[in-house]
């Protein structure tokens, strides 16, 4: 590290909510206590606990921001107040179930201040409830750098938790985490982030991302409707935007109808599901495949569980 980057206090404020996150926490707080880059503050949302999150922190010697809220918040509620109360001109976010290799923080810093980039973003691995590795997530758009938005509708690819933001960029641009969202926040930040500035994908892993039973991964009825409301917002905040993206906005509309079908199989609609994903076959081989795949159970369950843990 250069003596320049050794004198900045706090370039970084890593943001971390936390909701009874005692189980992993202490693991997460070490893997962020080992990284080569220092001058990081944790600014650290307890959304209510009545576990001993909180007192974890002691064990450790950060320079740390605590927000202690007085009731339980909905995730995007949480994440938007930690956003308020970061202080350096860079924000990540890790949460308490996750892990930073050593060089996560240099490695997304060295990135996004390459360029007057309003975010940046990673791969990620894939760990289970007991820190084995299971998997692997490559971004699509790994070494690119520039526009995104119509990337991101074609295909979003960003893991929140192996990102970084220009916090200068979202306040010039009054953009934040929406307290509508309670499990796809992310979906609807980075797309409003990528239409007002440019962003570059990193060909590196800077995250491992923990499989477990836990909010996001039971989202259920949620991911659909969030992410179509999401959809539904941006075409009205950019109404430039829809007509010169209209296909990529079509693209990520039918995404959406991908995601109903999964959660009517999920719940047994197995008829619905089917005809939902004929509707859209025509557009892409892939909804096509899924369309096959939907007429036998046990070939749908493999692929699904498939595609999950091997995603790209």
């Amino acid at each position: 590290m250069n003596k320049e980057l050794k004198e900045t206090k706090n370039i970084i404020s890593v943001l971390m909510n936390c909701y009874n996150g005692e189980l992993y926490l202490r693991e997460t707080l070490k893997s962020l206590e080992r990284q080569t880059l220092k001058n990081f503050e944790l600014v650290f949302v307890d959304n209510f606990s009545s576990d001993g999150s909180v007192n974890i922190l002691n064990e450790f010697d950060f320079n740390l921001k605590l927000i202690s809220l007085s009731e339980n918040v909905s995730l995007g509620t949480a994440r938007k107040i930690g956003v308020e109360n970061c202080s350096s001109k860079y924000i990540t976010i890790l949460d308490t179930d996750d892990i930073y290799n050593i060089d996560s923080l240099q490695i997304l810093y060295t990135s996004i201040s390459s360029g007057n980039y309003g975010f940046a973003y990673g791969h990620q691995k894939l760990i289970d409830a007991n820190g084995k590795s299971i998997g692997k997530i490559n971004n699509i758009y790994a070494g690119l750098s520039g526009f995104f938005f119509d990337k991101l509708l074609r295909q979003f690819d960003i893991p929140l938790v192996g990102s970084i933001i220009n916090r200068d960029i979202i306040n010039e641009n009054n953009i934040n985490f929406s307290e509508k969202f309670k499990g796809s926040e992310e979906f609807d930040f980075f797309l409003r982030l990528a239409a007002v500035s440019s962003a570059i994908s990193i060909d590196e892993y800077v995250v491992n991302y923990r499989l477990h039973q836990s909010l996001s991964s039971s989202l259920g009825e949620l991911k659909y409707k969030e992410r179509e409301l999401a959809l539904i917002n941006l075409k009205k905040e950019n109404p430039r935007y829809y007509i010169k993206f209209r296909n990529s906005f079509n693209n990520a509309f039918r995404r959406v109808e991908y995601y109903k079908a999964q959660y009517e199989i999920s719940v047994g609609k197995w008829s619905s599901a089917r005809t939902r994903l004929f509707k859209i076959s025509i557009y892409d081989i892939r909804y096509t495949l899924l369309f096959i795949f939907s007429l036998f159970k046990p070939v749908w369950k493999f692929v699904q569980k498939k595609k999950y843990k091997s995603h790209v």
